[in-house]
């Protein structure tokens, strides 16, 4: 249960997260890949929408959230900036919490304060992009892995890897997450203390599954192809960087 203290400093750094959205507000870049995203949201909302050999179109839940804020606010640039400010405000609150579970609620706030006013951040809160969403999902799964490691947490271990896997419905690129949380599950396994958890572990596939079956079926549904995304990234890279 959180003391004063601690609604006063989560308090104060989503309003200085506000106020720097506000100041800093730049809206959807028409020009950029917002347009993209944007197009496909009101598609989506149609009933026209299938992706397709653009990249942009396979983030399925990152055009979902721009959909939902226009369908519940209508159309306009503020409403479809919304889900990236809603996203932030949210990541300055599980950012937050990581760190009063690691230390102590001090730490929480500065290090929820770091990243409220960090530049790279505040200038995509009001745009129409997957990034801010991607680091929601991922500060969720690294809340739960703390608390996986540190209680031996069945329940805790299934919801990090089902939020880890999750990114990649926001974003593709975010498989590489699901490599690196793969890559420190083996890390548990083969470390001693952790080896007597093996269910634990268990759970984390379990968790990953999930959110990836969804996704592989959706793709399968619209394009035949239950791997599309992975697809249409693949030949995006290559026509974009051949050299690479």
């Amino acid at each position: 249960m959180a003391n004063t203290k601690e609604i006063i400093i989560l308090g104060l750094v989503l309003f200085t997260g506000v106020v720097l959205s506000y100041i800093f507000y730049s809206g959807p870049f028409v020009y950029f890949d917002d347009n993209y995203y944007i197009f496909s949201a009101h598609q989506m909302l149609q009933g026209t929408f299938r992706p397709n050999g653009i990249p942009f179109t396979v983030e399925t839940l990152t055009i979902a959230s721009i959909a939902l804020s226009f369908l519940l606010f209508g159309y306009g640039p503020l409403q479809a900036a919304l889900p990236s400010l809603v996203e932030y405000l949210a990541t300055i609150v599980a950012i937050f919490f990581i760190g009063r579970k690691m230390f102590n609620y001090y730490f929480g706030g500065i290090a929820s304060f770091l990243y409220a006013t960090s530049p790279f951040v505040v200038g995509y809160t009001t745009r129409a992009l997957p990034d801010i969403f991607t680091g929601l999902t991922v500060a969720i799964a690294c809340y739960y892995i703390y608390d996986a490691i540190e209680l031996k947490s069945e329940r805790a271990m299934f919801l990090a890897g089902f939020f880890i896997a999750l990114t990649m419905l926001v974003k593709t690129a975010g498989a590489i997450m699901i490599a690196s949380f793969l890559i420190g599950l083996a890390y548990l396994y083969a470390h001693k203390k952790f080896r007597k958890y093996k269910r634990m572990l268990a759970y984390a596939f379990v968790g990953m599954i999930i959110p990836l079956l969804i996704m592989m079926l959706y793709f399968y549904l619209l394009t035949g192809n239950l791997l599309f995304n992975l697809h249409v990234y693949s030949m995006a890279f290559v026509n974009i960087a051949p050299t690479t």
